[in-house]
């Protein structure tokens, strides 16, 4: 890789995100805006609208539309994530510090909290054309992702009410989302809809909750809402490795009457770092498990990243690019246990450098269209996917430069 200085880039990124108090706009937010929504509010469809205008778009109306700043759960998680990463870097506690703040605001931003259940949602309103999810709805994905970021945080600081919160997690994901058994396997439905969508990394990513769960309490089992987790886990996992296809995607998830959504974009990766995360954890299917893994990623290198280090949008589209997808290249890659494509490592960082990163600002762009970008930094999307993108690849860079050498 060309002498890109990394880890400054990342401390820059560092001193943006906290001067930004860790708020920021999103890229779906725009009924956050109360004109916007008073202008749609006459059929779903044109809120539908009103959001991809407002994403798609180059110039940034948000103050125009009186959109303000927010805190974003999935954003937080991620700082937190990237804080433990730089603990373990520099062995310096005022990372423990920082990420201890903000699991105690992640904690004030549930949507649920009570004696049984911890939960959260969206900071905004989203509508997609089979569900609403209203603010702070509990979504699955984002409930066991947020509980997996305090779990890291916990192997350093044994805080217990981690512990307890992630069994409570548990329970409002399996209560919320509910377990169906399909034709393709048994999931978690994505949300609390009455009939949602079923999607692949929401459900693995909750077995990869249980599985770390079980292992960190080192209980054999534990029941909750009337399920064996365990087993729960497991029948997850086996929904995973049997819908992967035989060149190794998978496609995004099916809706409740079997539509295949056929997106193949970031959501590989999250699929294939959780089915790595789980072979730590437990012995079940593990050669399996790591089979499909294999397969999984060379998938990622094979197909979705180009030889230049673009991450295609959706296959098979390149356009546009997209900073979700170019940091979730890199995470998978940095996390990557066997002999790497080295150079599509390296020239995804820079691609993503040269072509996202403000230099003087500290932060990275939403996209890159084919005849212009859209410049907005957005607080999850952007920001937070990269800063711990770039925390992953500088605690790995030692194994990785070692990997590459061989």
């Amino acid at each position: 890789m060309r002498n890109i200085n990394i880890e400054e880039i990342l401390q820059k990124l560092q001193k943006f995100i906290e001067k930004e108090d860790y708020k920021g706009w999103d890229p779906y937010d725009a009924l956050n805006s109360k004109l916007i929504n008073k202008i749609t509010s006459f059929h779903p469809f044109a809120q539908r609208v009103a959001i991809h205008l407002l994403k798609n778009s180059p110039i940034n109306l948000r103050d125009f539309f009186k959109i303000e700043k927010d805190y974003n759960p999935t954003a937080l998680s991620l700082f937190i994530d990237g804080y433990v990463n730089m603990y373990h870097i520099y062995e310096d506690k005022q990372y423990l510090y920082k990420a201890e703040i903000l699991k105690n605001k992640l904690y004030s931003l549930a949507c649920i909290n009570n004696e049984t259940e911890i939960g959260w949602g969206r900071n905004f309103k989203f509508i997609t054309t089979k569900e609403t999810h209203e603010l702070n709805k509990p979504l699955t994905f984002l409930n066991a992702k947020l509980t997996l970021s305090l779990l890291n945080l916990y192997e350093i600081t044994k805080d217990n009410l981690i512990i307890e919160n992630t069994k409570k997690a548990i329970f409002s994901i399996i209560k919320n989302g509910k377990v169906f058994k399909t034709k393709r396997g048994i999931f978690i439905g994505y949300s609390s809809d009455n009939n949602p969508r079923f999607i692949y990394n929401a459900s693995i990513l909750t077995s990869e909750l249980i599985i770390k769960y079980l292992f960190i309490t080192k209980k054999e089992d534990e029941k909750i809402c009337d399920f064996s987790i365990k087993n729960l886990a497991y029948e997850l996992i086996n929904t995973i490795l049997k819908n992967q296809d035989i060149d190794g995607k998978w496609y995004y998830g099916f809706t409740n009457d079997f539509k295949i959504l056929k997106n193949i974009d970031f959501h590989q990766g999250f699929i294939i770092d959780s089915l790595l995360e789980i072979s730590k954890y437990t012995n079940y299917r593990k050669n399996d498990i790591l089979k499909a893994y294999k397969n999984g990623i060379n998938f990622m290198i094979k197909e979705q990243i180009t030889d230049n280090g673009i991450f295609k949008w959706r296959l098979p589209k390149i356009y546009p690019i997209d900073i979700h997808n170019q940091a979730q290249g890199i995470i998978s890659l940095s996390k990557a246990i066997s002999k790497i494509d080295c150079q599509k490592l390296n020239k995804i960082l820079e691609y993503t450098i040269d072509n996202f990163y403000n230099k003087n600002e500290g932060y990275f762009y939403y996209q890159k269209h084919k005849f212009y970008k859209i410049k907005i930094p957005y607080i999850r999307w952007g920001e937070g996917w990269m800063f711990f993108a770039l925390s992953e690849y500088v605690k790995n860079k030692k194994q990785l430069e070692k990997k590459c050498a061989e």
